[in-house]
This record gives structure tokens, sequence and C-alpha cells, in this order.
């Protein structure tokens, strides 16, 4: 399928690719606004396949409106209730003309629009050297160091040794040698003539990370600044913070644009040579803590 628009970039609303007809919503076109990845590196968000992003939002809904059903859902979609529960169950692929239908159709809050046009992108690219975590895989790889470890191998030195990689990423060898066995055993990465090769370009993470993991991981990330912001220069580093007096209802779409700002800065670090690893976080937070 081939696209009757310019090929430039360009800058439309969701509400105009809602109104496009599927016949010319193509690849290479929601591969041009849907933020793409042109620097293989490793995303820590979650990002996934289109059938399991229309998963993800069936189970969103269902948990907001418990009466919401599969043939609700299914109906919203403009589609047969038994097409829809066999995408749910796996018994059929979501070909490109559907997911373009289905984007099309479905009614949609922008956050709900987003994630799902990022995983018509991601099934449909033809980039499909992609790890998709699972819950299981990132509650054992939940640490940044296994990231950092991915990251290093795109850099100008990559991997020479055990002794230049623990250097690098200023480690323990013992632990360098652990992280690198985690990441064998996942499939992550793989030994070429003596030298660890990453097996993908990207690593994702499922949707269906619980809570309870993903504040491990944050709580690690935290902790690594907190332990060794004192021993990296100000040139070297940059923690920018606003305190602020909002709407919490501002807060979905402020994470959607936070998302979207930190990958188009990553894909920006990404370009060119690479020398080093640096985490890229940005943080928001109430002042106010509930219990």
């Amino acid at each position: 399928m081939t696209s009757t628009f310019k090929r430039e970039p360009i800058e439309i609303t969701l509400k105009a690719l809602k109104a496009l007809p599927y016949s010319v919503v193509s690849l290479y076109y929601l591969e041009k606004i849907i933020d793409p990845f042109p620097q293989p590196h490793v995303v820590f968000y979650p990002m996934n396949t289109f059938a399991q992003a229309l998963i993800h939002i069936y189970k969103t809904r269902k948990k907001a409106t418990h009466s919401y059903s599969v043939r609700a859902f299914a109906r919203d979609c403009r589609i047969p209730s038994p097409r829809m529960s066999d995408y749910f169950n796996g018994n059929r692929k979501i070909h490109i003309r559907a997911a373009s239908a289905i984007l099309k159709n479905l009614p949609m809050q922008e956050n709900e629009l987003q994630i799902l046009s990022e995983g018509f992108t991601h099934s449909f690219s033809r980039d499909k050297k992609v790890y998709i975590l699972s819950e299981q895989d990132f509650r054992n790889l939940y640490h940044p160091v296994y990231f950092a470890f991915l990251s290093q191998l795109e850099t100008e030195s990559g991997y020479q040794s055990d002794t230049q990689m623990a250097q690098a990423l200023d480690l323990e060898l013992e632990n360098l040698i652990s992280v690198k066995n985690s990441l064998l055993k996942t499939n992550l990465i793989k030994i070429v003539n003596n030298k660890i090769v990453p097996n993908f370009d990207r690593v994702e993470t499922t949707f269906e990370i619980s809570n309870d993991d993903i504040r491990r991981a944050q709580k690690a990330s935290l902790q690594r600044i907190i332990d060794h912001v004192d021993h990296v220069d100000i040139k070297h580093r940059d923690i920018t913070k606003y305190t602020i007096a909002t709407d919490h209802k501002k807060i979905a779409q402020a994470k959607i644009r936070i998302q979207k700002f930190a990958r188009k800065l990553a894909d920006y670090l990404e370009s060119g040579p690479k020398t080093e690893v640096f985490d890229l976080s940005i943080q928001l937070f109430p002042w106010r803590i509930s219990k």
C-alpha cells in the first residue's frame, strides 16, 4: 500500500488522523507521524503489538465500566464480535487493513489513540528486530543496569572484554558477568567471534507490567542518581526541576507529552557517534502524598 501524501515531515492532529480513510493510512504515513525510532536503542516504556494494544484498551475500559463487554467493544470497533474474540484469543491475525479500519472507527481518548497508533507502527513496521519483555522478563531485568549494558553495546567501544565492559559501566567484574549471563539467558544478546552483540534493535515492555514491578524499576533508577549525584560534575548531568500548581485532570495528558518529548530527545541524543551511556528520565510527582 502506498500513500498519496508527500513524503516529508508534517504535523497532523490526532483528530485529523481519525478522519483519514483507512485506504490512505499507509504504513509509511503512520511511521512519519507516530514518532518512529530511526536509531536502534532500548525503549523503557509500554509499547506493543496492535493486538495487545487493543486488548489493553479494552481491559482499561472494562475496569472503568464493569459491564463493558467484548461484544460492546467489537461494536465500537465496527467489527463482528466473534472476530474480536478471535483477535483476543490469538486465533486470528489482525492484518493491516483491519487494523487501519479499527484506528479509523473506534472512538478513543487521545491517550488511547496514542497507544493504538504505536501498536500499529510496531506491528506493521519493516523493522522486526524488536524484543517484547514479558512481565516475568521485566521482573528479572527491572534494574537499569541491564538496559545500560545493552546501550553500551551501541557505543564506539562496544564490548571488548568483561573487564572493559565493567569499567565502562562502573561495575564490579562479578556483577558485570552476572548481568551478561542474565541477558544471554533471556536471549537479548549473543556471542559472535568472542564478542557480545545484541540480538535485537529494540527492547520494549509489555502493557501488562504490574505497578509493583514498575515501582521497583523506578526506585532503582532514582536510587542510582542519589548514590552518585555527588560524584558527577554538573557539566555532565542535568536535573531540571519546576514546582508548579496544576489540576490533576491534566496529568494524563502531561504524561503523554512527556513521553513524546523524551522519545524525540532520545532520538536526537542517539543520532551520530556514541561514546558512553547516559540515563534519560523525566519525573512528574505530586507534593501531597495520599495514604
